[in-house]
């Protein structure tokens, strides 16, 4: 079981150190940043939804679980 937890717990962490680091204090506003920015948190967020769908082992509602987990820790971060 920790070995399927394991990958999430560290995902978390690198999300959470990503999220701590200064951003540019004077960020042009340009479509381009703009979607680089959200794509960023697509995939990181994509990832952390397939581990952790992964460390519920596939269970009845484990998409749902996982989407709220997700979520959650988004809202958290």
């Amino acid at each position: 079981m920790l070995g399927r937890w394991l990958p999430v717990a560290v995902w978390c962490g690198l999300i959470f150190l990503g999220s701590a680091m200064p951003g540019d204090p004077n960020p042009a506003p340009t479509w381009t940043r703009w979607f680089v920015f959200k794509g960023g948190h697509v995939v990181e967020y994509g990832v952390l939804f397939l581990l952790v769908r992964r460390a519920l082992e596939g269970g009845r509602h484990a998409d749902l679980a996982a989407l709220a987990f997700c979520v959650l820790y988004g809202v958290s971060d």
